[in-house]
């Protein structure tokens, strides 16, 4: 649809004329059954990211179905706003009918930007929760997020690939002030290290032990800590009170852990590729393996719970004063 064809009205009706399109296609086979659990809006970069994008939601929807509201850039064309619509559609195992969900893109430019906020929030899937996933900086301009961010009950972002962690961290840490409900994928791609941490220290003998831990020295790959580092950084803190947090560049371009103190057993988990890592306990040491860094499994996480994540929480505004500080 051109500019002047984009309303919500329009939209809806077309949405309709696809479900009884495709009923009347499957009228042969096992039907149609049309899912949703909530309204995802990903806001993409450009074309190619808005594929990508595409590509993750197919994935993602047999597990998490939903109406899927694609907002595209244009960059070349100010006054652009467009959109069409389509499903993605899916047969399980066994099964002659297909299950399908329901896929908006609307492409917008610069000057458009401030007209998509109340088109997506006319568009949404009544009484069902809305997720915003931020793929980069382009739709974070004030007037577009402000608009977008009351609609949703969560915010996904992803805050790794940032050229700034310490500003990066300082805007989040804003939004959770501001009562916004962020998640962020670079706290999420953490979990494998949390629950091997927490596993060591899960009997009651263990946890009175960590009162006992002096020292922790992590070691990060890169040239300066990541989002990543700061979250873990601040969690370790939060865990092991009474110990003294190092933070500093890995030699051997791996992350690691080391967890000392005199009244209490020596940890060392290592990874060098952050998919699986070796954990050394008081010299025994054993393999595990983390949870694949995919955008698939990482936003899986993130749809799973809707509700706030307590922890990430309490650790956020911890990491942003200590990547303020420069120091751990």
């Amino acid at each position: 649809m051109t500019q002047a064809a984009v309303n919500p009205e329009k939209l809806l009706s077309e949405l309709r004329e696809l479900w009884v399109s495709l009923g009347e296609n499957e009228t042969d086979s096992g039907g149609v059954l049309r899912a949703c659990s909530m309204t995802l809006v990903v806001a993409a970069e450009d074309e190619e990211d808005a594929r990508k994008a595409s590509e993750t939601l197919a994935e993602l929807m047999p597990e998490h179905p939903s109406r899927a509201v694609v907002l595209r850039f244009d960059a070349g064309h100010d006054d652009t706003l467009e959109a069409r619509v389509f499903a993605q559609c899916w047969m399980p195992f066994g099964r002659r009918q297909q299950i399908c969900c329901e896929q908006i893109e609307i492409t917008a430019g610069t000057g458009q930007m401030s007209s998509v906020p109340g088109l997506v929030l006319s568009i949404a899937a009544p009484d069902l929760p809305v997720v915003l996933w931020y793929r980069g900086p382009r739709w974070m301009s004030p007037e577009t997020a402000a608009g977008l961010f009351p609609i949703a009950g969560k915010v996904v972002v992803d805050s790794a690939a940032s050229p700034h962690p310490e500003g990066a961290l300082r805007i989040l840490d804003g939004f959770r002030a501001s009562r916004i409900r962020i998640a962020d994928l670079a706290w999420t791609r953490l979990t494998g290290w949390r629950e091997t941490v927490a596993r060591i220290y899960a009997s009651p003998e263990e946890r009175h032990r960590c009162a006992a831990v002096e020292t922790i020295r992590m070691e990060y790959r890169g040239e300066v800590p990541s989002t990543g580092a700061w979250y873990l950084a601040a969690w370790m803190r939060s865990a092991f009170p009474n110990a003294v947090t190092h933070l500093e560049a890995s030699p051997a371009n791996r992350n690691r852990i080391l967890i000392s103190g005199r009244a209490c057993q020596e940890v060392s988990i290592e990874s060098p590729d952050g998919v699986s890592a070796e954990v050394r306990v008081d010299g025994r040491s054993f393999h595990t393996m983390f949870s694949p860094d995919s955008e698939k499994q990482l936003m899986h996480e993130e749809l799973s719970v809707l509700t706030a994540d307590e922890v990430f929480e309490a650790v956020l505004p911890a990491a942003a004063a200590m990547a303020v500080e420069g120091r751990s």
